[in-house]
């Protein structure tokens, strides 16, 4: 009987769409109704936003993590290619973390401050402008040219007045 029952649960389980030794979601697949392909390109946009993430908390003595505003990026995605989005909208969400390895290249006091008082980035799709707030730098980015020229500099300007 009691191996019915476990045979039984087995296979309801299975049935019910679990399986045995599988982990949790990927957490770089953002929640929402998402296209195969566009949770692919999450993946690789994580890894991509990660990746310089990394520098910046080695270059800062961090532990910056970073994700994106999923929703605000919806539609802005293409069709093909191998990350989704335009390598120009990439790079402004990559310029985050690269504008923080700037400021840590300033000296130890300017290490203390990106790594005390910051723990998030967080970068959303829209019109540009930037923030730093209880220890989450968001920037907004968009690709129009004057922001791609300005970004950087804005970035930078917002970091050493909020820390």
């Amino acid at each position: 009987m009691k191996r019915s029952l476990v045979s039984m649960f087995t296979l309801l389980g299975c049935s019910a769409g679990f399986t045995a030794g599988a982990g949790p979601a990927d957490p770089r697949i953002p929640p929402g109704n998402w296209t195969l392909q566009e949770k692919e390109y999450w993946i690789k946009l994580q890894d991509e936003l990660d990746a310089y993430v990394e520098k910046t908390n080695e270059a800062c003595g961090s532990k910056i993590k970073a994700t994106f505003v999923h929703e605000s990026f919806r539609g802005q995605m293409t069709a093909g290619g191998y990350y989704g989005l335009p390598l120009d909208m990439r790079a402004m969400c990559g310029a985050m973390a690269n504008s923080l390895i700037e400021v840590c290249n300033g000296g130890e006091t300017a290490k203390a401050a990106v790594a005390s008082k910051l723990h998030q980035l967080e970068c959303e799709f829209g019109p540009a402008r930037y923030a730093i707030n209880r220890g989450l730098f968001h920037a907004t980015i968009n690709i129009e040219p004057k922001t791609l020229d300005t970004g950087y500099n804005a970035m930078l300007a917002v970091i050493k007045k909020s820390l």
